[in-house]
Parts: C-alpha cells; sequence; structure tokens
C-alpha cells in the first residue's frame, strides 16, 4: 500500500514539475501581450471641499470611460489639505502652490516609483486629454508592435539638421531591422522619434528626454514597454542592441519579471491592434496565451497593490533611468515561487523512490 501511494506521489510530483515547466515556456515579448501594463495617474489636486476640482473629476472620468480600447491611465483625487497625503507617492515634494491643478504622474510597477510627466492648470483640455494616451508615433508604434518582436524608437540629437536620416547610427540601426527581417519571421521595425516635435512632447518628457540631450535608442515591445534604461550616445550598438533583443525573445518570463524590464508608456490599444498581434509562438493563440499568463497578471497585482509603501520621486531629466527592483522585491516572487515548488517536487521523487528500498532493507534485518 505504501508502495504504491509512494508511486503515485513520484508521479504527482513529476507531472506538477513538468506542468510548471511548460507554464514557463512562455516567450517574455508574447506575455507582454496579456500581463498588467503600468497604470499612470491622473490626479486632481485640490482642497476636499472645492466644487470646481469634482466637476474637473466628473469630465476625466467620463472622458476616460468612453475612451475606445484599453488605457493604462486612471483618475484620482487628491485631498491638497489632508495632512495624511502621500506627496512622495504623486512625485511631489509637496502640495502644488496653486490649486486646483491636474497632475500626470508615470508609475513603475517594478521598482515602486513615481515620477512627474506633466501638469495643467486646473485641467487639461479635450486635444491635450487625447495627447496623453494618443500621439501620430504613438498611433504607428502600437501597429507595429503588434507585428514584431520589437520596434527601435530611435531619437538622435539633431533632429532639426538637414540629412540626419543618413546618418551613421541610423544606417546602423537600418542594417540590423533589415537584418531581422531576413532571418525571422518576426522581425524588428525602427520609428524616428522628433523631439522637436509638439505633438511628441508627452512622450519626450516620458522619456526623460532633452532638447539638446545626445543619441538615444529605446527597444519597445507588448503594448509600450520601454525597456529601460535606454541606449544613449556611443551605447548605441549593433551589439547591446541584440543584447535587449535577446531579453525578449526568451522563453521563460518567470526569471525576468515583466515590471522589471522597464515602463509602459501611456499607450491606447485598441481592441482591433490586439486581435492583430502576432505571436512568437505559432502554435499559440491568444486565448491560450490568456490562460498561460493569469498566474503572472496576479503576482502583478499584488506588486501594484503594495507597491505604495515604498514611492519615491525621481528627480526631473532622470525618468528614463528607473532601476530594476531590488532583490527580494515582489517583481521576483514569480521566479521565487516556481523555484520552491520544484523544489518541493524533487523531494517528493527522492523520499518516494527511497523510502521503499529502505524498508527493504529493514526487513531483510
Amino acid at each position: 500500500m505504501f508502495r504504491r501511494l509512494n508511486h503515485i506521489l513520484a508521479v504527482g510530483s513529476v507531472s506538477c514539475a513538468v506542468a510548471f515547466a511548460a507554464a514557463c515556456e512562455i516567450r517574455v515579448r508574447d506575455s507582454a501581450f496579456r500581463s498588467a501594463r503600468d497604470i499612470h495617474r491622473l490626479c486632481i489636486v485640490a482642497e476636499a471641499s472645492d466644487d470646481a476640482a469634482a466637476k474637473i473629476e466628473t469630465r476625466l472620468r467620463q472622458w476616460l470611460a468612453t475612451t475606445p480600447g484599453d488605457v493604462n491611465l486612471e483618475v484620482m483625487r487628491v485631498a491638497a489639505d489632508d495632512p495624511d497625503t502621500n506627496w512622495r507617492a504623486l512625485g511631489l515634494p509637496s502640495a502644488p502652490p496653486g490649486l486646483p491643478v491636474t497632475v500626470l504622474v508615470g508609475r513603475n510597477n517594478g521598482s515602486g516609483e513615481s515620477f512627474l510627466i506633466d501638469h495643467w492648470e486646473p485641467a487639461p483640455s479635450d486635444e491635450q486629454l487625447a495627447s496623453i494616451v494618443d500621439s501620430p508615433l504613438r498611433h504607428r508604434l502600437a501597429r507595429e508592435l503588434a507585428e514584431n518582436i520589437a520596434v527601435l524608437v530611435f531619437s538622435p540629437s539633431n533632429s532639426d539638421l538637414p540629412g540626419n536620416s543618413d546618418s551613421s547610427v541610423v544606417n546602423v540601426l537600418r542594417s540590423i531591422v533589415q537584418t531581422r527581417i531576413a532571418e525571422e519571421r518576426l522581425g524588428l521595425s525602427l520609428i524616428m522619434l522628433d523631439r522637436y516635435a509638439a505633438e511628441e512632447q508627452l512622450l519626450c518628457r516620458f522619456i526623460g528626454l532633452r532638447p539638446d540631450g545626445p543619441d538615444t535608442l529605446c527597444v519597445a515591445f507588448g503594448r509600450g514597454k520601454l525597456m529601460s534604461p535606454p541606449l544613449v550616445g556611443d551605447e548605441i550598438t549593433a551589439q547591446n542592441i541584440e543584447k535587449l533583443v535577446a531579453q525578449i525573445r526568451q522563453t521563460c518570463s518567470c526569471s525576468k519579471p515583466l515590471p522589471t524590464m522597464g515602463v509602459d508608456i501611456p499607450l491606447l490599444w485598441p481592441d482591433e491592434i490586439d486581435q492583430a498581434v502576432v505571436l512568437l509562438d505559432q502554435e499559440l493563440s491568444l486565448s491560450e496565451l490568456d490562460a498561460e499568463v493569469q498566474n503572472m497578471m496576479a503576482a502583478k497585482a499584488i506588486g501594484k497593490t503594495n507597491s505604495d509603501a515604498a514611492t519615491i520621486a525621481i528627480p526631473p531629466g532622470r525618468q528614463a533611468e528607473a532601476p530594476h527592483a531590488g532583490p527580494g522585491s515582489i517583481a521576483d516572487w514569480p521566479a521565487i515561487i516556481l523555484l520552491g515548488i520544484l523544489l518541493l517536487c524533487v523531494v517528493w521523487i527522492v523520499f518516494a523512490f527511497a523510502w521503499p528500498r529502505r524498508s527493504q532493507t529493514d526487513s531483510t534485518i
């Protein structure tokens, strides 16, 4: 009886190990299309009794509710006269001098950090609201992300100079893209970001681009996740780009938790683009991908809930240098839990096969 029970335990342990190993085979790039994104905050900061702020809040919530597609943005009301308000969680040192004011606060789930992106007194116009989640470049970016492993977003330091598109750096990037297209089913795409374009200023502020800064390259994948930190100046080489793309292509999305790889930009993700996503794993459908990433989404939800306690403001101009989550952070839990389960399976296997032999030896004695 005990021998049969041990054999059952052994088979069950092996099955568990195989199941968890199979669940870990999902590509990092593919999982990014179904994992939770960084949710940024549109905060109305005013005194609690401010009626004008209440009207602004109602208007912003209606706009967000009627925006088609998935938007990684939420509307919040912040009481400036509440002594318990955590200003560091908003990327602000203290209450703004002028009230009411609407601030757009970026959020990094991997590090638990918040940073100020933009502000409007008292609130953004309809046109400005639309520019928060969409722009000509981001509209194209969403479509390119659905069909490629990754998109290279390159902002030259001299975007306003003629002949810039023929620079040596751009030629290197085009060569990398063409090589990928020729060698793989899904390739890379190159998008030029003009840091002086008025319609792209919110994105430039989110990345941390300065008008007088060096050449900057961001590798984007999934639903608008920019790998951090970006490559700048002499760091923009084929070898460094390959290293970043290799992280996206790896098969174990547990060993490299998505929140630690970068920050999702504010991006409107329409349903038609979501249905047009081409997966690296040809045999995996979008519905199967949904099932595969449920456990990862749950882990990220826990991280999002608990991350407020460790919120730190990133200094202006350094938004693109958001650090990775440190050892033992919530972002490492999926890999830690998986390792613990696999170790437990090994112990059960050893116990199941070693115990009958020990029993036989005792009986002969």
